[in-house]
């Protein structure tokens, strides 16, 4: 029997004998889920303020036909602008100090906000943690957010207007420690709403109170009267059987770098399914690994910068294409230039070089894979930085003049240089991505073995969670515990 060579220099991993099976495989890839125009088109958009139009062109429309770099995909089909790329946004409600009946102004409010986004074919989140902090009595929590959820319900719909929301589109998200989550899962069968999408935030307070024998297998019925236990009891059974309920961790989304300052997580993305700042810009595209290994077609180590590199400056140019609904949304965009790579197919890329998930040395080997993809990612924004200049968030100006006084006007400018980023944001990695995509070599929960992986990236997300069924309950729970503790323990 033939032994599994190590890596290469190049970055190529299979043996010689399963060669053959890996073509076959590599034929049976998915389609990528923007057609030609559509690739066309954005190709066209992102190379059209380079100085080599032509050149460029020609690199990003090859780059959206490989299928290595995409758009988010739900199964719909994307827009055919630069919003396939940038088509979600979270917002949070916020209760009107002149909104003396009741809620329907501030109500009224944020479906103004939301109608436009949601006739354009975008996705909306709304979050709805604030509204007891200005608008609930502590001693009557639960009724009156009952009564806002039927007024949500009753009103707006109404001040949408003739915009109806398309199945998947609207989402409601809220703290899992709030006070109302009984009255706000009961939206989920909201028809008014169009049956929305709830998103749960799981708050680190919860998750640190949890015990590790939250299985009802192994409990009594009394234990359950914990509230911590028990919440995460229920809310784990309900997402595991409804794929309109996701749950989201808090606060996954590291600082790139040492420079950059964290930021507060108000919202969920509808679609990214992480938190993030509310009314926050993002640019989310799909970067699926599984095509950039492929040792059939000779694509390597060798050729992983050329991608990357393409993949990001196509990225960076389509920020400045976006049509952003609103002047705040353009300049968070502006100066924050967020960018969310969004990690797939570490699953599908175990079984086309025939890798056991089980191996330890096959989770050495796409743990080293994709360190250096995150290596290249830093680098290439570092480079844009220096051609283009970093984000304008990160304060340049004020950086070098605190680090003046101690170590010279020079001396920091270089410092700050050389460690300046184009984007603040960059990789994203969702835990379903260990999980092949189709048909797999061996069973699912073999794959989980593969999780610890996704601890280089800068955001752990829930991206495409609806492969959360092939888990049994348990071994769901399980993962979601074992996200978590990955998502808290990383650099």
């Amino acid at each position: 029997m033939p032994k599994l060579e190590t890596v290469n220099s190049m970055g190529q991993f299979a043996r010689p004998s399963d060669r053959g099976a890996a073509a076959g495989r590599t034929q049976a890839l998915a389609q990528p889920s923007l057609d030609l125009s559509s690739q066309k088109r954005l190709a066209i958009l992102a190379a059209a303020g380079e100085p080599r139009r032509e050149h460029w062109q020609r690199r990003f429309q090859c780059l959206l036909a490989s299928g290595a770099i995409d758009a988010l995909s739900d199964g719909q089909v994307p827009d055919t602008g630069a919003s396939a790329l940038a088509g979600q946004f979270g917002l949070r409600f916020r209760k009107l100090r002149a909104d003396r009946d009741g809620f329907s102004a501030s109500i009224a409010c944020i479906a103004k906000r939301v109608a436009p986004l949601l006739s354009a074919g975008r996705k909306v989140c709304v979050d709805l943690t604030p509204v007891p902090d200005d608008t609930l009595k502590q001693s009557n929590s639960d009724s009156d957010f009952a009564a806002f959820c039927t007024a949500l319900q009753a009103h707006f719909p109404s001040f949408l207007g003739s915009t109806k929301p398309r199945p998947g589109h609207l989402m409601f998200s809220l703290l899992a420690d709030h006070p109302g989550l009984p009255d706000f899962m009961k939206l989920r069968e909201a028809e008014s709403l169009a049956c929305p999408y709830l998103g749960v935030r799981i708050p680190n307070r919860l998750m640190s109170r949890l015990r590790f024998d939250t299985d009802e297998a192994n409990r009594n019925d009394s234990a359950c009267a914990e509230k911590p236990d028990s919440v995460w009891e229920q809310l784990t059974r309900i997402s595991h059987q409804d794929p309109g309920v996701v749950l989201i961790p808090e606060a996954t989304t590291l600082p790139l770098s040492d420079l950059h300052s964290s930021e507060l997580c108000e919202v969920a993305m509808p679609q990214s399914l992480f938190e993030a700042p509310a009314d926050s810009a993002w640019l989310a595209l799909q970067l699926d690994v599984s095509r950039l290994a492929d040792p059939i077609a000779g694509i390597g180590f060798r050729r992983l910068r050329p991608i990357l590199r393409a993949g990001l400056r196509f990225a960076d140019n389509l920020i400045d294409c976006v049509d952003w609904p609103w002047a705040s949304l353009r300049l968070d965009a502006m100066l924050n230039r967020r960018v969310a790579v969004h990690l797939v197919g570490i699953g599908d890329l175990v079984d086309r070089l025939d890798l056991n998930p089980l191996d330890f040395k096959s989770l050495q080997l796409v743990a080293r894979w994709l360190g250096s993809m995150k290596r290249v990612l830093i680098r290439e924004s570092a480079a844009l930085a220096r051609r283009r200049g970093p984000f304008p968030g990160l304060g340049v100006n004020d950086l070098v003049r605190n680090l003046a006084p101690h170590y010279g006007l020079k001396d920091a400018e270089r410092l700050i240089r050389q460690r300046s980023l184009r984007h603040r944001h960059l990789l994203a990695i969702s835990p379903w991505a260990i999980f092949p995509s189709a048909a797999s070599n061996h069973p699912t929960i073999d794959y989980c073995n593969l999780l610890p992986t996704i601890a280089c990236a800068d955001t752990i997300n829930m991206y495409g969670d609806r492969k959360r069924h092939a888990l049994p309950l348990r071994d769901y729970r399980r993962l979601m515990r074992m996200t978590w503790a990955l998502s808290r323990n990383r650099r």
